[in-house]
């Protein structure tokens, strides 16, 4: 049986949480933009994987986003959360053929 140390799951944690902290500091000031990094930590955020072809959800929604862009790497998706963004045209999804 797996088991993990707690000391373990604290240093992911604490990683997780420098990891947003980095994002929040290049984003400061500008409008969200949805790229490689940003969807990733996104995914990371709810449990998914750092690894964007493991995801089969993106949870984006609310982020404030207004152009879909950058999920190329993330083909595998079956569900993409994008509620209450700025978004006025969907586009740039044909990558995601299991949607």
């Amino acid at each position: 049986m797996f088991s993990t140390n707690n000391e373990e799951i604290d240093f992911l944690e604490r990683l997780r949480k420098r990891d947003r902290e980095k994002l929040k500091l290049k984003q400061k000031g500008h409008l969200p933009v949805m790229d490689r990094e940003t969807l990733v930590q996104l995914c990371v955020d709810n449990d998914g994987y750092e690894t964007p072809d493991l995801n089969d959800n993106l949870f984006a929604h609310f982020k404030g986003f207004q152009k879909i862009e950058g999920l190329e790497p993330f083909f595998n998706l079956k569900a993409l959360w994008l509620e209450s963004n700025g978004l006025s045209v969907i586009e740039n999804i044909d990558c995601l053929v299991h949607l």
